[in-house]
């Protein structure tokens, strides 16, 4: 593999007579597109790419308003974004001759949920002496983590009561859930108070599917009538019918807790970290040990809260088209 790729595109742009901008551009581009891809048994990954990329000598003589054009911006947050290959040189000077650069790629490389990366650790080693910008960004960060962190400490309590339940179990409480709030608030669009919003429940009840799903023995998912009459007696039948048994109200309560906070663990990570990763129109301020939404770009908030809708409308719309097919299907016209 030719590890100075990116280099000699650079001087082939710039012996063609382009300027240095436009050569840096160049090579981002290729970069950017996933040049090269190599042949046969010499295929370029990902990794490679990076290495070679940010081994590059052209780089290190790039002045600061060439690492502000958008190629350059895009490619250093790809490489904030993965952590198989380490430079910790180039954010460094990225850092000493473009800091706005270094903290735009670092907002978009979605390393606020990342902190654990090394990447994220590069940045937080630079002088805070130097780099003020860069200091206040990882007490944003700090700020972020404290959070979500509170978050998962409250999902992990909260599921300690239904570690016992077998999946099955735990997908009865969902379906008592889902057919007394979730299908009345799709067929009548209405969202009642104090319950989350119905896609927003679903996102939630997937998570707490797939957590027990991923943390229960084997043996749980070895159905047999038996087990799976045992499992109705007593967690769903009491519920439907008079009976000897009472209705585990407890278990129930335990998973409507459990789903509160799962959504709002879900919500912090998508109205949040998300728009603060992605969200070009906001700025998030520190005040103390709290942080405030500013708004910055009136015309592109409303373009995020657009396309958001558009979204949510989407997923109705196939939603809808599935019920339609499947009514269809069972009663032909």
């Amino acid at each position: 593999m030719n590890q100075h790729y990116y280099d000699t595109l650079f001087s082939a742009a710039r012996e063609k007579g382009l300027t240095i901008s436009a050569a840096a551009d160049e090579a981002a581009m290729a970069f950017l597109d996933g040049k090269p891809m190599g042949q046969g048994k010499k295929r370029w990954s990902g990794r490679d790419r990076h290495t070679a990329l940010w081994s590059s000598e052209f780089l290190k003589a790039l002045p600061a308003d060439v690492w502000s054009q958008e190629p350059l911006r895009l490619a250093l947050t790809q490489y904030l974004a993965q952590d198989r290959v380490a430079c910790p040189e180039l954010v460094a000077r990225v850092a000493a001759i473009a800091p706005d650069v270094l903290m735009w790629a670092t907002r978009h490389s979605d390393l606020v949920m990342r902190q654990d990366s090394p990447r994220w650790l590069e940045i937080s080693k630079l002088d805070a002496d130097q780099h003020e910008a860069l200091a206040e960004l990882t007490r944003v960060f700090l700020i972020f983590r404290e959070a979500h962190q509170v978050r998962l400490d409250e999902v992990a309590r909260l599921r300690n009561p239904l570690r016992e339940l077998a999946p099955l179990d735990l997908l009865i409480y969902a379906s008592l859930f889902a057919f007394e709030h979730q299908i009345p608030n799709l067929l009548d669009g209405r969202s009642r108070p104090n319950l989350p919003d119905v896609q927003e429940a679903w996102d939630a009840i997937d998570d707490i599917l797939a957590w027990k799903l991923a943390s229960c023995d084997e043996s749980d998912l070895q159905l047999s009538e038996t087990s799976l009459a045992s499992s109705l007696r007593q967690h769903l039948i009491p519920f439907l019918f008079p009976s000897a048994d009472r209705p585990r109200h407890d278990c129930y309560q335990a998973f409507l807790a459990l789903l509160g906070a799962q959504v709002e663990l879900n919500a912090f990570v998508h109205r949040s970290a998300d728009a603060f990763s992605y969200d070009d129109s906001i700025r998030f301020e520190r005040c103390g040990d709290h942080l405030e939404i500013v708004e910055v770009d009136a015309d592109a908030i409303a373009a995020w809260r657009r396309d958001g809708k558009k979204f949510d409308l989407l997923h109705q719309y196939w939603l809808y088209r599935g019920m339609d097919a499947r009514k269809r299907a069972v009663n032909p016209s």
